[in-house]
């Protein structure tokens, strides 16, 4: 797993590969790399009843919120990694379900990052813009992504937008 910590983590993730990006070059690289989808990670905040669902409707957590409604706001399709499924793309119900990252074998990654590499590529994608707001929080789901073989570019603030009445 990457090795990520607090006071170095800009560092650190160079060091893994993964690059970061400044709130104020995400647009620019969304638009000049169309393959390149923006994505965030699975939350433990879930809504209690629900059988299946579209990501915003399973991973409600106030980070998620915030990255569907920019995403949704500024058009881009969007995906959240799995715990379960790898890949949650906007568009696909799926079945409700509690796994934490701590319970993830090594394998258990592995087989992730093939469904996360295959599902990503079927639809023409070849790297990810990762969003969290804490890179120590996300050293599984950089793990996940490192494993596919494919781009991996990190934010940590989504970019304020110009759209009226909406400030992130």
């Amino acid at each position: 797993k990457p090795k990520i910590r607090g006071e170095t983590w800009r560092s650190d993730l160079l060091r893994e590969g993964i690059t970061y990006v400044h709130p104020t070059d995400v647009l620019t690289l969304l638009n000049t790399h169309p393959n390149i989808i923006p994505c965030s990670r699975c939350s433990k905040t879930k809504p209690t009843k629900i059988g299946k669902g579209v990501p915003k409707e399973l991973y409600i957590s106030r980070p998620n919120l915030r990255f569907y409604t920019w995403c949704e706001r500024m058009g881009y399709k969007y995906m959240i990694l799995s715990d379960k499924y790898g890949a949650h793309f906007w568009d696909e119900e799926l079945e409700f379900y509690d796994i934490h990252p701590m319970e993830l074998t090594n394998a258990d990654f592995h087989h992730l990052a093939v469904l996360i590499k295959n599902k990503t590529t079927n639809r023409g994608y070849s790297g990810f813009l990762f969003y969290y707001n804490s890179p120590l929080m996300s050293v599984p789901y950089f793990h996940m992504m490192l494993l596919t073989g494919l781009d991996v570019f990190f934010c940590s603030t989504l970019p304020k937008t110009n759209i009226k009445g909406f400030g992130l």
